[in-house]
């Protein structure tokens, strides 16, 4: 295998790994901020939206990418 091809492989799990990262620490700020929503209730709704909306986006890039084997090299 040519070593710029493993390069790029390991490059690409690591940016995923850190938008995985992304959205764990997006949700734990969700988290840590309902119990204030009332107040903010809809411009934070809004946010919320956007933020699913990425979520699933990324998720779909993400199962597509592990298909073509990334992470583990292979197909599910």
């Amino acid at each position: 295998m040519d070593v710029q091809v493993v390069r790029n492989q390991v490059t690409t799990d690591l940016n995923l790994i850190k938008l995985l990262k992304t959205m764990e620490d997006v949700y734990s700020f969700v988290d840590a901020i309902q119990s204030n929503v009332s107040k903010k209730e809809k411009v934070l709704e809004e946010v919320i939206k956007r933020i699913l909306a990425q979520t699933i986006e990324s998720s779909m890039f993400i199962k597509e990418y592990h298909k073509q084997g990334g992470f583990t090299g292979g197909n599910p």
